[in-house]
């Protein structure tokens, strides 16, 4: 048996952890809701947004990025409504960058734009996530419509590789759940509502990506958060151009592998292309599983991509395979 089928059957048993959980519970202080009311929400996000706000129901909600003039993405996040307005998340360590610039051409606008406070944000996760919700609320949450609200929870149904689910809460809400949790023995966890994300396809941004990519870079475009026929919005012009004439060379990918070296986000990823290692792309979230095992989120130039071995450029025995699932 060869090496490199060695750390993927090793890796993917790592994996699959994540993927048979019957549950398990996470806070997620790196998350946070921004807020926004007044009588234009609606038009100024239309205008600001790559999703068509228009689309969006009450019972659904939807990703969109965020993005600067040139195209390059500020932010991207899930989307829906919340009292006469919307509600975003997104990580915390973008939120005010994120805000500044959403709130640069508001002069003119009758709008609200606030971070909320006093607000948790907590993931249940795992097939019998459904059961658990359904024995605190006594409602449980459909598969098929994305939000329900109750009271003042929200909770965004996200069905993709596993049921998982986003739960908004107030402060007193927030405490008697994580009781109930734990009193169910339910295994509180870290950084799991990450790596399902990476696993899912969806972008985990970070401040230092920021402006450093397009939205069909991120695949928001296949995550229907592009709506192409729109009317203008910032960033329009440079976003179409790619997509109407085909130039986006770059995906988003997840890689599993071992690296006995530190890296970071950005660092360079390479293939090996038969003959010798190639740089393919760079780094834009990763997780660190346990030993030297990680999870990479990567945006790679999809048209070199021509075998299933790659490595981080500053570690020259690392060794990291593409993770379908």
């Amino acid at each position: 048996m060869s090496y490199e089928l060695l750390i993927s059957i090793f890796m993917l048993l790592d994996i699959d952890y994540f993927l048979k959980n019957n549950c398990s519970f996470e806070v997620l202080r790196d998350l946070s809701v921004v807020q926004v009311l007044g009588k234009d929400h609606e038009k100024y996000l239309q205008g600001q947004c790559t999703l068509d706000i228009s689309y969006l129901k009450l019972y659904n909600h939807m990703i969109s990025a965020h993005c600067y003039a040139n195209g390059k993405v500020c932010s991207v996040f899930r989307i829906l409504h919340f009292q006469l307005g919307y509600i975003y998340i997104q990580p915390n360590e973008i939120c005010n960058v994120q805000m500044q610039e959403l709130k640069k051409y508001s002069i003119f606008s009758k709008i609200d734009i606030q971070k909320m406070k006093d607000v948790y944000l907590l993931a249940l996760m795992g097939s019998k996530s459904q059961d658990i919700l359904m024995d605190y609320f006594k409602y449980k949450p459909s598969l098929y419509s994305s939000v329900m609200y109750i009271n003042k929870t929200i909770i965004l149904c996200i069905n993709d590789i596993q049921p998982r689910f986003l739960i908004f809460l107030y402060r007193s809400d927030y405490i008697h759940l994580k009781k109930f949790l734990l009193h169910k023995n339910i295994k509180k966890v870290k950084n799991t509502w990450f790596i399902l994300d990476i696993l899912s396809g969806f972008p985990v941004w970070n401040k230092k990506v920021i402006k450093k990519f397009f939205p069909q870079e991120l695949n928001l475009d296949l995550l229907q958060g592009i709506h192409f026929n729109k009317g203008c919005y910032c960033g329009q012009e440079s976003i179409s151009k790619i997509y109407f004439r085909k130039l986006n060379k770059k995906r988003l990918y997840c890689l599993i592998g071992i690296s006995c070296i530190k890296f970071d986000i950005l660092d360079c990823i390479e293939i090996y292309n038969g003959f010798g290692w190639e740089k393919l792309g760079n780094i834009l979230f990763f997780v660190h599983l346990k030993k030297s095992i990680f999870i990479i989120q990567c945006v790679l130039n999809e048209k070199k991509i021509c075998s299933n071995i790659f490595r981080i450029v500053n570690d020259k025995n690392s060794r990291f395979f593409m993770c379908t699932v």
